[in-house]
């Protein structure tokens, strides 16, 4: 965001998010279900915290971001945007796949004798060798800059136009986050995915269609949001 408008609020939020999501990563070493590394003696009772974390940890990163993109196609042409989508994300995605994630995948091949010798001669000889999880190339835990990434290129050109342009879909959204329950109809199209589709599609796919979801009905609804404020504070019609 720029220091013109930064929001500390969305600053602190996102700090507090990434804290938690520290302590939730260790939790994953004790709890019942599957990971990479696991702790010889598990607490079943870890579940229940995890759960509980797990409905909205990785939501509300997702609406954060979108939040983002909204202030800063606000300051910034498409062009611009993108290419520092790229560098904020691209590249720390490229060095993290070259010097954080070699180090965990090493340690899961050794506790799975799937590997054996020191991370020397892990990394130089077989740490890039196919693509995870049958190979050892992969992004792990740094998933979310790639889905960030892709959404921002894909979407950049349909957020430009709602930010410039009356849509019906902008309209719709603004009479509803007027109205007072109107902001947790957003709450519905998630619990759809999470209730209705999760059965049928595995987890990364999953995070695909929320995170798009999310990221996508972010934007849309400040979008909205700025223009209703616009309207009622200062009387300014929308200059399509």
């Amino acid at each position: 965001m720029d220091s013109s408008i930064r929001r500390y609020d969305l600053d602190w939020l996102r700090v507090i998010v990434f804290g938690l999501l520290i302590f939730y990563h260790v939790g994953m070493f004790f709890v019942p279900w599957g990971w990479h590394v696991k702790n010889n003696i598990i607490y079943d009772w870890l579940r229940w915290p995890m759960l509980f974390l797990n409905q909205w940890r990785l939501p509300i990163l997702f609406v954060i971001s979108g939040m983002g993109t909204f202030y800063a196609l606000g300051k910034r042409g498409m062009g611009t945007f993108m290419w520092e989508r790229f560098l904020r994300l691209g590249i720390p995605l490229v060095v993290g796949m070259l010097l954080i994630v070699p180090p965990q995948v090493y340690v899961e091949r050794l506790a799975e004798g799937q590997f054996t010798g020191s991370y020397w001669a892990f990394f130089s000889t077989v740490a890039f060798d196919g693509v995870y999880p049958e190979g050892n190339l992969s992004w792990h835990h740094l998933w979310f800059l790639p889905y960030l990434l892709v959404f921002s290129w894909v979407l950049a050109p349909l957020f430009v136009y709602l930010r410039n342009h009356s849509t019906k879909l902008v309209e719709w959204l603004k009479n509803i986050i007027q109205k007072s329950w109107g902001i947790y109809l957003f709450v519905i199209p998630l619990y759809l995915v999470e209730s209705l589709v999760e059965p049928f599609f595995p987890s990364p796919m999953l995070w695909w269609m929320t995170g798009l979801i999310l990221y996508s009905a972010s934007f849309c609804f400040f979008t909205a949001l700025f223009w209703s404020l616009r309207e009622i504070s200062f009387g300014i019609p929308w200059a399509g």
